[in-house]
């Protein structure tokens, strides 16, 4: 499960890098030896930490990534299109329904349930 929690969090991770080559090159390989860094610390196995050397930025991924909306879109428009009424009112009913899953969640990452809730429906509007 820490395997799996580590591999999503470097995939999520990965369109954040910087755009040029050059510049692109080092922000991942700095980025990295970061990530390797935290990972030994976490106790995952050498073995797994050395196949993150052979990985390399993806420039289909950072061209996708960053014409999301997130990006592209002013603030404030963003915000308007994402954070509706009717967002809310689902975030709400699955904060509720999935309350016991989310608390274990919460305790295990630390990561708050409404952090949670949040994500999963800015991602994919509550699975709709």
């Amino acid at each position: 499960m820490l395997l799996r929690s580590f591999a999503l969090s470097i995939l999520l991770l990965l369109p954040a890098l910087p755009e040029p080559a050059a510049a692109n090159e080092l922000a991942f390989k700095a980025f990295i030896k970061e990530i390797k860094q935290e990972a030994k610390k976490e106790g995952i196995a050498r073995k797994h930490l050395k196949a993150l050397d052979s990985l390399t930025p993806d420039p289909e991924v950072q061209r996708l990534a960053a014409r999301q909306p997130e990006y592209v879109k002013p603030i404030w428009a963003y915000l308007t299109h994402m954070v509706t009424e009717e967002r809310l009112r689902l975030g709400r009913r699955e904060l509720r329904s999935r309350e016991a899953f989310l608390s274990g969640l919460e305790e295990k990452y630390g990561v708050p349930r409404g952090i949670l809730i949040a994500i999963w429906g800015v991602e994919t509007n509550y699975g709709g």
